[in-house]
């Protein structure tokens, strides 16, 4: 809801993902990256104040402490990436 619109998500179906090739993945990325960078440019600091209730879990973040939220879930996202693409070329690190 921090872009003020409704995500009509369906959390469930994000986590079942069949043949997905890598033409599709990358423009998923895409979207993903022109989307938010739509919703971005439309917030204003004061913005970063302003209430969101989740309808998931019935409790109120600020969308300040929402981004937040996501930025460190993306960071520990991408920690997994990297360990699992050392691990596919067979890299070890000390």
């Amino acid at each position: 809801m921090t872009g003020q619109e409704s995500s009509d998500r369906n959390r469930d179906s994000e986590f079942v993902v069949e043949r997905l090739d890598e033409a599709k993945l990358v423009q998923r990325l895409d979207d993903s990256l022109a989307y938010i960078e739509t919703v971005l440019e439309k917030l204003t600091l004061d913005d970063f104040n302003t209430e969101i209730r989740s309808e998931r879990n019935q409790r109120s973040f600020t969308i300040g402490w929402s981004l937040l939220h996501a930025l460190e879930h993306t960071a520990t996202h991408m920690g997994h990436m990297q360990v699992m693409r050392d691990m596919w070329d067979g890299r070890t690190h000390s």
